[in-house]
């Protein structure tokens, strides 16, 4: 069913009342008009037929209009225009009208004076028209329906929370467009609203109702007023169904903004609250209720809008309410001096250690996490003179009572005593009972966490209060562990709804703040992944704003900030291909003396790098995550951003919710509980299951580890990183004296991928390399690098590309500090580094080739397999004396062997093959003053960096290796040598050297290296080979799996 909802007309009282009803939509409307709206006659569109409505007004007018609507490609989703009397002291009349579809805008019709309305609904269109008309049409109002939903729709949407019907229509805005723009959202309801005012409407704050949970939303205006209301709605047997108001400047050729505000609810009217000068505005909903409000606001509340709701079905909200355990957050009792925390939400409480005196000093809590202890931090201060440990086996805390006042005259209230009582017995008083009681129990529930704030001392407490489950659901979750259809926080894990309606877990993980203490707290909540960032800055950061995705839906944050700033970058992420991995900045005063404020931030994906935003100035932070993403934010705000915190989340699911994820929207395990389904024997669909499980197993699992050398080139500029792709395609480069700008195109398994440009806009030659991928691929990247001018920073100054079939290049000027390698059995797979009016410096991501049997395997299943346990050759750094060397590829470095004085004269190794010492051969002279014997704890230790300086040694001589320096992934060894020459240097990100190669004579004349990603270790091997999908040991099948000359082999059975 659609429900309509009526919004009352506009306009005055006279005439008679009529009522076209509620229809599928709007065909065509006729009007006649002069100065005023004469008359009104509507077509409407009755499941396919035409409805022609009697016509309402009278029978005056010198003009006329006919509107025909494509119905139903066209629908009419916008309504404005005036009303006043037509002569003085007369009643108010419809002056002019203006129509808009989702196509086009139709009028003005009439004279545009008087009182103005307007609204523009979102999501909904208009069905039916309700006034008052006598000579004249007096007033409209208007019947508007949610868009009806197709029927793979309103499964999808029943699916999802049991919402089938309830679709929220955005109407509005009522004022003027200062201010800032803000948007709470859309809720079940609205549970209570405060408004600060005087001569307008100061600031208005609202608490919502979001499925028996209480969602504080921030407060939307300035610090001014003189006066306060707080208006408590007894949700859901209360809703609100109506607001009206006046808008109007303050003063004399300032914005318009709200002047008064009067609410209405099905039992009670609220207000006026302001004061009632300017335009009117006013509607009543019928059959609906307002579920969320938005608008604009910077010293004032500017303008005003709001999403009207249908009801939902009876059955619906039974139904709702049978499967909810959802808990409740209780208002603080005590003050408001310290700094907020919470706990969060957990099973239960298992102890509490309290520290108290005169007052409650700290308080530490253990919950109770699926069974596992979960100990929170201590919260107060490290004064008092008693201490209290109160420990809980099988009961539950159902009451918290205490006192609080200041404990000094004029100071802020802190808790000075707590009394708890569990289902078996009562602990305390602790503290001093004096000052204001609060006491509560809880009928049919218990505490499941705790929040507040504190200091020195306990300031405030509140608490999560939470249900008890029904017993079928209780024994329905025993029986199908990890299910939890509630949707509701279970210990680390929080659910968040899938496409079937349940969803997967996701350990979230909330990180800092990082910042100042000022400013109002804000919390964007935990969601899907993040789809856009949008920053203004300038010395610092001034606001910012976050766009994330809500199981495929965009949900756009609220503004967290001031309206500074003189500066913006809107970054756009492609989730879920591209996820947040890493923030980063600054935070510190902008003044002396100041609050601490965020002054820079850096974003990094999966991919690329954005930023740095603002100023690096002061103290700085940093977080990334390796296996999961940033899912949230929270933090600060005031005039600027004060402080910033991250929600983090690993998603990788579980065994049953891969199967989910496999067979999302298509339930076919359902039909295991009978012998066959359509024919098919049970066995087979077990056998077929377990294939494509395996097969989406090694999906998730053998991925293509990439290694990122480190940069070459200056440290000027911003840091900017592409991500690893498949391949290059296409190489645009901007050149002169040096390399002024690059951009890339890379494959992303056979689609184009466009990277950012990176670097200025100067240049006065081009260059545009496209590559045959994937049968020519990008090898080597060589070039050179120096500052363009004395004393500047080094950028690069020339480049060259050598792919497998063809060199490109140099491209630029030859000068400076050169770098060169060429892999062996990998290529590039992504660019990153530093720019800013030039390319500063270059860094590239290498990927090992595939093994042939998976291509092929990839080729039939269709499913991208990324197994890359293969060495990478880096081509030497040094001359080219002496002879070639090369001691091939193993398992990691044991130790390394060096003899030096001003140069490198030998090197030896030992390596590790298979758990067995193989000990290279010496390569290099006899000479030398100094030795060094460097042993690695492998496989614990490995080598993941080699640095050092090439040159000659006396003047005109051969290049050779001058100093060396190593470092493994727990230290760093060295210098050994002189460092003077050319430097080179490089950083392995995700894998580690597993061999050396080179030239040697009387010294070591060069040097390069065998890179490997990192192998999984015992056990992870035979994870992958019993949970992933192998083609070559086949169980019960008389194969085995050996290791044959190229890692892979069968032997046959008996």
């Amino acid at each position: 069913m659609d429900q309509s909802i009526m919004l009352a007309p506009w306009g005055g009282n006279g005439g008679h009342e009529w009522d076209d009803v509620v229809h599928n939509g709007v065909k065509e409307i006729t009007l006649v008009y002069g100065r005023c709206i004469h008359s009104i006659q509507l077509t409407y569109d009755n499941n396919g037929k035409h409805f022609l409505a009697e016509k309402h007004g009278g029978i005056g007018g010198t003009k006329s209009a006919q509107i025909k609507l494509q119905f139903l490609d066209e629908i009419l989703i916008s309504v404005n225009g005036h009303y006043c009397p037509v002569v003085y002291g007369g009643s108010p009349v419809i002056r002019s009208l203006t129509f808009k579809t989702n196509k086009r805008i139709l009028g003005p019709f009439g004279v545009e004076e008087g009182t103005p309305f307007n609204f523009m609904t979102n999501g909904g269109h208009i069905v039916g028209f309700v006034g008052r008309s006598g000579w004249f049409l007096d007033s409209l109002g208007f019947c508007l329906s949610s868009c009806k939903p197709s029927i793979y729709q309103r499964f999808q949407i029943m699916s999802k929370g049991f919402k089938p019907l309830d679709q929220s229509i955005l109407l509005g805005p009522w004022g003027e467009n200062g201010g800032d723009e803000w948007d709470d959202g859309v809720y079940s309801g609205v549970k209570e609203t405060t408004l600060v005012y005087g001569g307008c409407i100061h600031s208005i704050q609202l608490t919502y109702d979001n499925n028996g949970k209480h969602f504080l939303a921030e407060k939307h205006g300035g610090i001014g007023g003189t006066k306060s209301a707080q208006i408590k709605l007894q949700f859901p047997d209360e809703i609100l169904i109506s607001v009206s108001g006046h808008y109007s400047p303050v003063i004399y050729g300032g914005s318009p903004v709200i002047r008064s505000l009067t609410f209405k609810t099905n039992k009670r009217t609220f207000g006026p609250f302001g004061v009632e000068e300017g335009t009117p505005f006013n509607f009543m909903s019928n059959g609906g209720r307002i579920v969320g409000f938005a608008g604009k606001s910077g010293w004032f509340l500017d303008s005003l809008e709001f999403y009207l709701s249908s009801r939902k079905p009876r059955f619906l909200k039974r139904l709702q309410r049978m499967f909810k355990d959802q808990s409740i957050m209780l208002a603080p009792w005590g003050g408001n001096g310290g700094h907020e925390w919470d706990d969060g939400i957990h099973n239960g409480v298992k102890e509490i250690t309290l520290v108290y005196g005169r007052c409650i000093h700290s308080i530490q809590l253990t919950y109770d996490n699926n069974g596992k202890h979960f100990l929170a931090e201590k919260h107060g201060g490290i004064g008092g003179t008693k201490s209290a440990q109160l420990q809980f086996s099988d009961e539950i805390l159902i009451s918290v009572s205490g006192r609080y006042c200041p404990i000094v005259y004029g100071g802020s209230p802190v808790i000075r005593s707590l009394t708890f009582k569990n289902n078996k017995r009562t602990f305390g008083p602790f503290g001093v009972e004096e000052g204001t009681p609060f006491n509560f129990m809880t009928n049919g529930g218990h505490i499941v966490g705790f929040a507040g704030k504190s200091g020195w001392f306990l300031d405030s407490l509140k608490f999560y209060l939470s249900s008890r489950k029904p017993r079928f659901l209780k024994r329905f979750q025993r029986l199908f562990k990890g299910f939890n259809p509630l949707g509701n926080k279970d210990g680390e894990h929080n659910m968040t709804r899938g496409s079937n309606g349940y969803g997967w877990p996701y350990d979230h993980i909330q990180m800092g703040p990082w910042g100042g203490n000022v400013g109002n707290y804000w919390d964007d909540g935990v969601h899907s992944g993040i789809k856009e960032i949008s920053v203004v800055y300038n010395s610092c950061i001034d606001s910012i704003r976050v766009t994330y995705d809500n199981n495929g839906q965009s949900y756009r944050a609220i503004k967290h900030g001031g309206m500074g700033g003189t500066k913006s970058a809107q970054i756009k992420l492609r989730f879920p291909d591209e996820i947040l991995k890493s923030v980063s900045g600054h935070y510190g005063p902008v003044v002396s003396g100041g609050f601490p404020v965020i002054r820079s931030l850096t974003f990094k994906s999966n991919r690329r790098t954005f930023g740095p935003f603002g100023v690096e100035e002061g103290t700085r932070f940093n977080v990334f995550t390796d296996r999961g993403q940033i899912v949230g934010f929270y933090g600060r705000s005031g005039w600027f951003l004060d402080s910033i915190g991250i929600s983090l989340s690993t998603p990788k699911p579980k065994v049953s919710q891969r199967f989910k994820m496999m067979f999302e929207g298509f339930s076919l395990h359902t039909k295991f509980l009978s012998s066959s389904w359509y024919g098919i024997p049970y066995y087979v669909l077990i056998l077929l299951l377990k294939l494509e499980y395996t097969l989406m197993h090694l999906y998730f699992n053998i991925m293509d580890q990439s290694i990122k050398l480190a940069p070459w080139g200056g440290n000027g500029g911003h840091e900017w990183d592409d991500g690893v792709h498949n391949g290059v395609k296409e190489i645009t480069l901007v050149y002169g004296r040096c390399i002024h700008s690059i951009q890339l195109t890379y494959d992303n398994n056979g689609k184009h991928f466009l990277a950012e440009k990176h670097g200025g806009i100067g240049g006065t030659k081009s260059a545009q390399i496209k590559l045959q991928f994937p049968d020519e691929i990008l090898i080597s990247v060589s070039g050179h690098y120096c500052p363009i001018v004395y004393g500047g920073s080094p950028v690069i100054r020339s480049l060259t590309f050598k792919t497998n079939k063809r060199t490109f290049g140099p491209f630029g000027v030859e000068e400076g500090t050169p770098f060169n390698f060429i892999t062996n059995g990998g290529h590039i797979v992504g660019f990153a580094g530093k720019s800013g009016w030039f390319l500063d410096s270059l860094k590239f991501y290498l990927s090992s080739r595939k093994p042939r049997f998976l291509k092929r395997l990839q080729r039939f299943t269709c499913i991208n397999f990324n197994i890359t346990d293969q060495s990478i050759m880096l081509a030497p750094w040094g001359g080219n004396g002496g002879h070639e060397w090369d001691d091939g590829v193993h398992n990691g470095v044991k130790e390394i062997t060096l003899v030096y004085g001003r140069c490198i004269h030998s090197i030896q190794l030992t390596y590790d093959n298979n758990g067995k010492h193989f000990l290279a051969e010496k390569h290099g002279g006899i000479g030398g003053t100094k030795s060094a014997q460097i042993k690695l704890q492998f496989p614990n230790e490995i080598l993941i960096s080699v640095n050092g300086h090439y040159c000659p040694v006396v003047y005109g001589g051969s290049p050779v290796i001058r100093s060396l320096t190593f470092k493994t992934n727990k230290r760093t060894l060295g210098p050994f040598g002189v460092e003077e020459g050319t430097p080179f240097n490089f950083m392995t990100n995700g894998g580690h050297i597993v061999g050396f190669v080179g030239r040697s004579g009387w010294f070591l004349d060069s040097l390069g290296f065998c890179l490997s990603s990192c192998k999984p270790s015992i056990y992870q091997r035979f994870q992958i080979m019993s949970k992933g999908f192998n083609p070559l040991a086949i169980k019960n099948g008389g194969q085995d799996k050996i290791k044959g000359p190229k890692g892979y082999g069968i032997i046959g059975g008996p």
